[in-house]
């Protein structure tokens, strides 16, 4: 994204936000609708549904399973943390902390199945407070009996997508 492009983008965050939207949220909505289109024009096996994803992805699936009964299995990798200690203004709703973060978006996900990633070197989340958070969604899946469909994986890598589930903590 260009300079110019990026200021138009913040911009029109600003003006969303004036209205007591964000443009996540209009991005969350256009995501849902666009699979919705899908799979009312495409022959889609539904029942199969799934979203892996890293980063702003990551953020985008949990928000957007959340709220989307479709999904069946979610994976979101380099996201899920605590929001008070990375608390970057596009990775957050309005008003969220008084309604939800991180940990009650991912409950609504709870009985779907879930694996959450985090790099133990990632150089944007730390890890441990995304270790801290993780005990209450572990305790969801634990209560229902569905321990596991419930997966949090701490890879040795980085910001990435963790690809050698042997090294997995």
């Amino acid at each position: 994204m260009c300079d110019e492009e990026k200021q138009d983008h913040i911009q029109l965050d600003y003006h969303i936000k004036q209205l007591g939207g964000s443009l996540e949220v209009l991005e969350i909505f256009k995501l849902m609708r666009s699979v919705d289109w899908l799979c009312a024009n495409l022959p889609i096996d539904t029942s199969r549904m799934g979203s892996p994803e890293l980063s702003y992805g990551g953020f985008y699936t949990l928000f957007t399973v959340a709220r989307d009964t479709l999904y069946r299995a979610v994976i979101s990798s380099g996201f899920f943390n605590d929001r008070y200690a990375h608390c970057w203004g596009d990775w957050y709703l309005f008003d969220s902390a008084s309604r939800f973060l991180d940990v009650e978006a991912v409950s609504l996900i709870c009985p779907r199945a879930l694996c959450i990633e985090v790099g133990e070197k990632d150089e944007l989340l730390r890890p441990e407070p995304a270790r801290a958070c993780e005990t209450s969604v572990a305790d969801a899946y634990v209560r229902l009996g569905i321990s596991d469909r419930f997966r949090f994986a701490v890879h040795p890598g980085t910001h990435k997508f963790c690809r050698d589930d042997i090294n997995v903590q």
